[in-house]
């Protein structure tokens, strides 16, 4: 999973900055088939990846391929979800910031 390229995509969109929220937003992403999770923290004006593992607003749970899917091709998050292919728990409206994020970036 691309999650630093991401992060840098993000930072470095100036027309993404202004839909970052101003409090910390923690998206945990794990990966089933290599057992790695990786947390991202969404805050105004900085996108970064964090090695803790403290409380997250939302967990996006997969395997590597669905992730490159999410990440680089015309499908969406929660087609994923909907399709059983990937896991998200938390807000639906957090779920659907992050959606906007990921397609925004691609």
């Amino acid at each position: 999973m691309d999650l630093d390229f991401f992060a840098e995509k993000m930072n470095n969109a100036h027309f993404i900055q202004p839909l970052l929220p101003n409090e910390n937003l923690r998206i945990e992403f794990f990966v089933k088939n290599i057992n790695k999770k990786s947390t991202l923290v969404l805050q105004k004006g900085n996108c970064h990846i964090s090695s803790d593992d403290e409380f997250f607003h939302v967990q996006i749970i997969g395997e590597e391929k669905h992730f490159q899917d999410c990440f680089h091709s015309p499908i969406r998050l929660l087609q994923l979800v909907k399709l059983g292919a990937m896991e998200a728990k938390g807000s639906f409206r957090n779920i659907l910031r992050i959606e906007s994020l990921i397609q925004l970036c691609k």
